[in-house]
């Protein structure tokens, strides 16, 4: 099958993907309601409702506010990365194509939602292989930056909940995640000669376009969106935390909530749901936050996500003739 110039194979009808793909969200979804309900089997679910009911409504809508604003950043990301790969879009419609994903993925795996922005912007003329390669790449970045504020933090973490756990442990996650990188950007050149074999030619697309990015006007920008992003998913911990008055410091949300992100990352579940109850739950817990309380905090911190997520659905109404071309 022939390749187009971006490296991407176009797509392929194959009748064994739906049955695969059904297969492994199923799996997910037995995932999530296992853990969940593993979560809830040690909690006192009475006592969580009791802690909701006192939530402040007024913290609560700030913190659903803030939560919206992770999508502008997260569009305005993509769109920098698009532009620095030589491409031209319209950021608003990469915006809502970013809300979207992210309310695929409140319901779906993770990837799925990636997926979704990516089949979309290229069926409305950003190209398959520049719309598959920023989106990969705005991906890779955001875990980066994730595993390095997990190395910077990591620190705090040990100190508040005493830990036995290696001091080298943050040296280690911020060497493999920049190690990761390096890899990232050199890969072209380390792949040529295996050029023939399957998928390589879209690794080494991905890698030139990486180190394209790095080299571009773009990537301070990319890098700041980064930071904020990982920030405002903090803040709105703190601002949940306050309205639930958690017993917490704003270095403890800094030192636990990457911990989360990742559990809700990683794709394993439906949304993150199950993994980051058991992350919270042992977390706070260790930290001295009551087994309700902090059930109630992780279970309302993907509420709100899901309720951020739901302007996503006005790109389900939005005019098919509409391109994703220079604005």
């Amino acid at each position: 099958m022939a390749l187009d110039a971006g490296g991407i194979k176009p797509a392929a009808q194959n009748r064994g993907q739906p049955r695969k793909g059904l297969v492994g969200i199923v799996l997910k979804i037995g995932v999530a309601g296992g853990l969940l309900a593993y979560v809830f089997s040690r909690v006192d679910l009475r006592a969580v409702s009791r802690v909701i009911s006192t939530v402040d409504p007024l913290m609560l809508a700030l913190a659903v506010v803030l939560a919206c604003l992770s999508f502008p950043l997260g569009g305005i990301r993509w769109w920098c990365i698009v532009r620095a790969l030589g491409d031209s879009a319209s950021p608003r419609l990469l915006t809502g194509l970013f809300w979207l994903a992210g309310l695929v993925a409140q319901v779906l795996p993770n990837p799925m939602g990636d997926a979704v922005r990516i089949s979309v912007a290229a069926r409305l003329g950003l190209g398959l292989g520049t719309a598959f390669r920023s989106a990969f790449l705005e991906r890779v970045v955001m875990l980066a930056g994730l595993v390095i504020l997990m190395a910077a933090t990591q620190p705090i973490l040990r100190q508040r909940i005493g830990t036995s756990a290696s001091p080298w442990l943050a040296v280690v996650f911020a060497l493999c995640a920049l190690g990761g990188l390096v890899l990232l950007a050199t890969a072209d050149r380390l792949l040529l000669r295996f050029r023939r074999l399957r998928f390589i030619d879209a690794l080494i697309s991905l890698s030139a376009g990486f180190r394209r990015l790095l080299a571009s006007r773009w990537v301070i920008p990319v890098l700041s969106s980064v930071f904020f992003s990982h920030l405002n998913t903090i803040l709105v911990a703190i601002v949940l935390g306050a309205a639930l008055d958690l017993p917490l410091s704003a270095s403890d949300y800094l030192a636990a909530i990457p911990l989360a992100i990742l559990a809700v990352v990683l794709p394993v579940s439906i949304g993150g749901w199950g993994m980051r109850e058991g992350v919270m739950l042992a977390i706070l817990g260790a930290m001295g936050v009551p087994a309700a309380m902090a059930l109630a905090f992780s279970l309302m911190l993907g509420v709100i996500g899901m309720v951020a997520a739901l302007p996503g659905l006005v790109m389900l109404w939005h005019r098919p003739g509409a391109q994703l071309g220079p604005q």
